[in-house]
């Protein structure tokens, strides 16, 4: 199970529309605004700024089928 951030910052294991992941970004966007601003009097929003910027920055990976796992291993 994805944590809130997760699915914000690195959006959906599934599909995503494009107007939802342009929602999405949006909202990931005011997200780390806001708590860059927390961050200045927080310790813990400082945090949380670091690890949402992490994740704005990282790549899902798509995991992979069975079929191609079963390929991969003969």
């Amino acid at each position: 199970m994805q944590s809130l951030y997760e699915e914000l910052f690195l959006g959906p294991l599934g599909q995503e529309s494009a107007d939802d992941r342009k929602a999405r970004v949006a909202a990931a966007r005011d997200v780390l605004a806001h708590l860059r601003e927390s961050a200045e009097d927080d310790q813990i929003s400082a945090a949380d700024a670091a690890y949402a910027e992490a994740l704005s920055r990282a790549v899902r990976l798509r995991p992979r089928s069975r079929r191609q796992a079963l390929r991969g291993a003969a």
